[in-house]
């Protein structure tokens, strides 16, 4: 039955966060075994080397010029600023659940002397919450426990705590990652996510490219409980930018620097907007910078000519002095 249903392995970190290898390397390995659908989810994290919007759009700029899916894994609870130019570059967000009231679930000492169910509904109420307010694609290993109370896992993990948490997935929207490193979530969870009308997907979480699509896991589940290729998530083109007020769109050729802004909702106003453009030569430290935008003739559409070819610039949208987009260009 598996051998008609093409898997995805959408858990992937590289050398840009906490894996060993860059992404070249993940890609060759994926293609040695095979692998048709795979997508690099890097951290996005105060914690991890991808924590600025702009060396986030540098990753995805990298991404690009291989044949994966372009995704994040971002940190329940602490979730960093997806800026429209960033969400409309993504195939896929994820998000899991790695850091709770501060304590790191991945270590052996947190939550030792708190009462475990207590801990458990937080964790609940923190994955809910994001779903609420980020609007995700994948809820990544969300039965992952705390190492000191992995051992209490099927006495924690009820059906009504599962019913909880796959219920407001269903109500986002959101598929739920079956974890293959981990080999969780486990077969009733799993039921319960398919009977809700909940998708799943697949990651072997893979910080090395030997691991690259170690899917036994998953695969066992898709034969056992004859999941179909209509269940499982694969990431499509997002439209989720859309709901943001305002979205940059330009293109830089040598000299000349198109830039636009496209509203999304009804009540922006032009006049409260500001454009913030900064532009360098390759291995200049200072930036130069054009600001403010109201210099322009019209905030919505500009033909700019700069003073020199530039190797990158950056660009930045305000409202009323708080940034609601930004984005990187590179010189063509």
């Amino acid at each position: 039955m598996t051998r008609s249903l093409n898997l995805p392995d959408l858990h992937i970190q590289t050398a840009f966060t906490d894996g060993d290898a860059p992404v070249e390397f993940f890609v060759e390995e994926a293609e040695r075994k095979g692998i048709k659908i795979l997508g690099i989810s890097d951290h996005y994290s105060l914690w991890h080397k991808i924590y600025t919007p702009e060396k986030f759009l540098r990753y995805l700029a990298e991404l690009r010029k291989y044949p994966v899916y372009a995704g994040v894994e971002m940190d329940v609870g602490y979730e960093l600023p997806l800026f429209p130019n960033i969400r409309e570059r993504l195939d896929y967000v994820m998000v899991g659940l790695h850091r709770l009231d501060g304590k790191w679930l991945f270590s052996p000492y947190s939550f030792r002397s708190e009462n475990p169910r207590r801990v458990v509904e937080r964790m609940k109420a923190a994955m809910i919450r994001t779903m609420e307010k980020l609007d995700p694609d994948v809820l990544a290993h969300p039965t992952q426990l705390p190492i000191s109370l992995r051992p209490q896992a099927k006495r924690l993990i009820t059906p009504e705590w599962s019913e909880d948490l796959i219920s407001a997935a269903a109500d986002h929207n959101v598929a739920i990652e079956i974890n293959c490193g981990s080999k969780l979530p486990d077969e009733e969870f799993i039921k319960i996510c398919l009977r809700k009308g909940v998708k799943v997907t697949f990651g072997s979480s893979a910080h090395t490219p030997s691991r690259v699509g170690e899917l036994e896991y998953g695969r066992r589940m898709v034969e056992k409980l004859g999941i179909d290729q209509e269940q499982i998530f694969t990431p499509k083109e997002s439209k989720k930018a859309l709901s943001y007020r305002a979205l940059i769109k330009a293109r830089l050729k040598e000299k000349s620097l198109d830039l636009a802004v496209q509203t999304c909702v009804d009540d922006v106003s032009p006049e409260n907007l500001e454009l913030a453009v900064f532009y360098q030569r390759k291995g200049e430290v200072d930036r130069r910078i054009i600001i403010p935008s109201r210099n322009y003739s019209n905030v919505l559409h500009n033909i700019i000519t700069l003073d020199f070819v530039p190797s990158e610039v950056e660009i930045r949208l305000y409202e009323h002095g708080h940034i609601i987009d930004q984005t990187i260009l590179s010189s063509e």
